[in-house]
């Protein structure tokens, strides 16, 4: 992962092949990253949405009801 600034690449997410991880997203913030990933679909046909800190800590799966993620939008900041 890079920074919001472009600085400081890191791997925060360790998806084993040929399951991956991708389409990460900075919160208006920049204190969380979402990104949707394989890793509990074996046979590569889903994703599910995970969000955790900017840092790579306190990963979390966000359920959505969904079959599958396709696409990441956090919207807009909120005011204040």
């Amino acid at each position: 992962m890079i920074s919001p600034t472009g600085n400081h690449a890191e791997q925060l997410t360790e998806t084993p092949f040929p399951l991956f991880s991708l389409v990460p997203a900075y919160s208006p913030s920049g204190t969380r990253i979402a990104f949707m990933s394989s890793r509990n679909h074996p046979d590569l046909c889903r994703t599910d949405l995970f969000v955790m800190s900017a840092d790579g800590h306190r990963e979390t799966m966000i359920p959505t009801g969904l079959t599958s993620v396709d696409q990441l939008a956090w919207g807009i900041a909120p005011i204040g």
